[in-house]
């Protein structure tokens, strides 16, 4: 009972300094322990070894953070560039420029609807970026340009099959359904984009870090669809329908890396931006030459985008680390939502027999989805 007073400060200060060495070790990123052969806790992040060897760093520095994990040269200017050729397929719903129709009578209709099919086209995306010395965080600049072309031509068949425009104007569509003879379509889309990103890479575990990202983005998407339609009358009906997209908004997402072995990672990137901009709406018809109708719209909105990568990354330093080239292949998807502003007629869809009507659209989404490869310098 004598040794009591004496061993409570003993017992007290011994607990003060576990909880603080506990607290340190949590907030150092230590992921997971196990004990040696003389029972002393060993760390097993290879973060927080570099960071226990280094000597430049105090301990208010290392208390409460994770370690910074991207990778940097030594004695150069904290920039690098990265050139990256793209090779993508674009889709989008309710781009259509025909109807087939078969066995066309007042009882029984039955269509087969003409899409547009997209090529695969090749793109670049060119980027430049400093890592910021303070708190290793990265200011990066991207640029983002392809275009995407496609084209069909539907033939008519014999009868009683016949092809129906599904683009024809108000008081036009019903006159010229039996005497169509072909329909041709070409369209192209132009994707500009500019993305402003600050992030940070930490190590999260031993064998992998994260990136979180903010930032702004302004985009600009422009369509073109023209198409053709001959009839027997040798009277040839044409169509020339042009819709641009601007959008300006802010962007957030995340990149983790995988770490394989030396110089080899996987990594994914996954975005999502809100885009508040603007419609303009050009579509037109005209009849050898004259014109048939002209229609002009104009409207704001606020449009989503999300963006996701996954793929194969090395990086290796050389001479003496003052420079690093990194090799990257991808698998990239994006979606657009409700790109499509392609006008049609109503009578089509409801099926009436007067000839007039009014335009309407199925505002469809815009995706793309191929590969990319890159190769960056860090100097």
């Amino acid at each position: 009972m004598k040794l009591t007073p004496l061993l409570s400060p003993l017992l007290f200060s011994s607990l003060l300094f576990a909880l603080d060495q506990g607290m340190c070790d949590h907030a150092n990123g230590f992921d997971s322990y196990e004990m040696n052969s003389d029972s002393a806790w060993i760390a097993q992040s290879e973060f927080e070894e570099e960071r226990a060897i280094s000597s430049t760093l105090s301990h208010n520095e290392l208390a409460g953070y994770n370690p910074a994990a991207r990778p940097s040269v030594s004695k150069g200017y904290n920039v690098w560039v990265q050139g990256e050729g793209l090779y993508w397929k674009a889709a989008e719903e309710g781009i259509n420029n025909a109807l087939i129709s078969f066995n066309p009578t007042p009882q029984s209709l039955h269509f087969h609807v003409n899409h547009a099919n997209f090529d695969w086209n090749g793109g670049f995306r060119l980027s430049a970026g400093y890592l910021i010395p303070h708190g290793k965080w990265d200011l990066s600049l991207y640029w983002t340009r392809i275009s995407n072309r496609g084209s069909k031509t539907v033939n008519r068949s014999a009868d009683p099959n016949h092809i129906v425009d599904i683009n024809q104007g108000i008081g036009y569509q019903n006159t010229m359904t039996e005497i169509i003879t072909q329909v041709s379509g070409k369209w192209k889309i132009h994707l500009n984009q500019i993305d402003l990103q600050l992030g940070k890479e930490f190590g999260v575990s031993r064998h992998l870090t994260l990136r979180p990202i903010g930032g702004l983005r302004s985009t600009w998407i422009d369509h073109s669809v023209h198409a053709n339609y001959p009839v027997l009358s040798s009277i040839e009906s044409k169509h020339k329908i042009d819709w641009d997209f601007w959008g300006f908004g802010f962007l957030a997402g995340i990149e983790a890396n995988w770490m394989l072995g030396e110089d080899w990672s996987i990594f994914s990137l996954a975005d999502y931006s809100i885009l508040w901009g603007f419609f303009d709406i050009d579509q037109k018809q005209t009849f050898n030459p004259a014109r048939a109708y002209h229609y002009e719209k104009s409207f704001r909105c606020a449009r989503g985008a999300y963006d996701i990568q996954l793929g194969l990354k090395w990086s290796h330093p050389f001479h003496n680390e003052r420079w690093r080239l990194s090799l990257k292949g991808a698998y990239e998807y994006h979606l657009y939502t409700q790109q499509n502003q392609l006008q049609y007629n109503t009578n089509l869809v409801e099926n009436t027999t007067s000839a007039n009507g009014s335009f309407i659209n199925n505002p469809g989404d815009l995706a793309y989805q191929g590969v990319s490869f890159s190769a960056q310098i860090d100097f």
